[in-house]
């Protein structure tokens, strides 16, 4: 899985939100009305941009079959055996992407988008381990 695309699709629509109300307010509204709302704007977009560029990548796997033993593991860049997590759940589900909860042992839970497009031939497969796993 790598840096998805939606997901910077979606931030930068939002950017541009942002950029575009800055702009209808400083030419409609005094400074001191819409100055702290763009720093908040300019905040906002700082995380926006972090976030695309730290996306989650690596390798996710799914063993087992549900109520078997199934487990989910996390590589990192699939170099190594990976993290062993409790759960995967599809928190968004839009039949081409999904947004992933990879909830591990320890800590928050890190969300994650997977696209079709990046692993066409798989997506069936992990479709269906989500939703397996979801039931099982």
């Amino acid at each position: 899985m790598g840096r998805s695309r939606f997901w910077g699709a979606v931030l930068a629509a939002l950017a541009l939100g942002v950029v575009l109300t800055g702009a209808w307010m400083a030419a409609t509204l005094p400074p001191k009305a819409w100055l702290p709302l763009a720093g908040v704007g300019l905040a906002w977009m700082a995380w926006a941009v972090r976030s695309e560029r730290h996306q989650p990548t690596g390798l996710l796997r799914f063993s087992g079959a549900a109520g078997q033993g199934a487990a989910w593991h996390w590589a990192r860049n699939g170099a190594d055996e990976g993290l062993a997590l409790q759960a995967v759940e599809a928190a968004v589900d839009l039949q081409n992407r999904m947004l992933l909860r990879l909830k591990g042992a320890a800590g928050a839970p890190a969300w994650v988008w997977v696209e079709r497009a990046s692993a066409p031939a798989d997506w069936l497969a992990l479709r269906r381990a989500v939703a397996s796993d979801r039931l099982g």
